[in-house]
């Protein structure tokens, strides 16, 4: 096989299309629709787990994404929602399209932070309600791997 190298036209640039912009409005809606079909499948809460390669469903709700770490968002069928973040992204909380109570997690974070107010993610949990919850759906995951010598 050869290859060749040639020159080809740039991309073409759009200079004159405005950004859209998402209303509340939008992000009420989807959080209702996802509150819609929780509700349908019996869910009593959902645990959303966001990285920046895997954020769209977190930012579907919260308009935004973890950056560099992980987060997770835990909306209760109540339409509660709790955003589980690192140090970080605590800052983005307050920045949430939907009303989120903020949990910090330094354990979200990247290595080599401050691991100050560290509480297990098992506590944190506790703290939100979903030990006493039937049924619970998880969108996304992380997969965690152990070596033993």
């Amino acid at each position: 096989m050869m290859i060749q190298l040639q020159p080809i036209p740039a991309p073409r640039h759009f200079t004159d299309v405005p950004p859209v912009l998402l209303t509340d409005a939008t992000l009420l809606e989807r959080k209702n629709k996802v509150l819609t079909r929780m509700n349908e499948a019996g869910f009593d809460a959902l645990v959303i787990y966001a990285d920046k390669e895997h954020g769209g469903n977190f930012e579907y709700l919260t308009g935004f994404v973890p950056r560099f770490e992980e987060g997770l968002l835990i909306l209760d069928k109540s339409g509660a929602a709790t955003a589980i973040l690192g140090n970080e992204n605590l800052k983005m909380a307050q920045h949430s399209r939907i009303p989120v109570t903020l949990k910090h997690c330094p354990l979200f974070s990247l290595p080599n932070q401050p691991m100050d107010n560290e509480t297990s993610l098992e506590m944190l949990f506790r703290e939100t309600g979903l030990q006493a919850l039937n049924r619970i759906g998880l969108v996304g995951w992380k997969m965690f791997t152990a070596t033993r010598a």
